[in-house]
């Protein structure tokens, strides 16, 4: 999970976008409603960079809401791996790549 908050405005501290990447095949955003200005870009950097798509529910799916918004990432998007003892991931290269994009 990573947290993104302007601490410019200390004030204003509880104001902040979370942004989970499953590894299950998609993203969570939360706290939109804090950053409406943010969310253009952001969804163009998942769209556009990353080629994720517009999260849709499977029927057996409720309708019930636990994030402001969810996408689901292209296949190899996540690589996991073993390659004997070791695990092997990307998720560190794509938190970083994020927040980059963030900064």
């Amino acid at each position: 999970q990573l947290v993104f908050r302007n601490d410019e405005f200390v004030q204003h501290g509880a104001d902040h976008v979370m942004v989970e990447l499953r590894t299950g095949g998609y993203i969570e955003v939360n706290g939109m409603h804090d950053a409406q200005d943010l969310q253009p870009p952001l969804e163009g950097f998942f769209k556009g960079t990353w080629g994720c798509t517009d999260y849709k529910p499977y029927f057996w799916e409720s309708s019930e809401l636990y994030c402001d918004h969810k996408y689901t990432v292209p296949c190899q998007f996540y690589f996991e791996g073993c390659s004997g003892p070791q695990l092997t991931t990307n998720l560190g290269k794509r938190t970083l790549q994020l927040a980059e994009f963030m900064s």
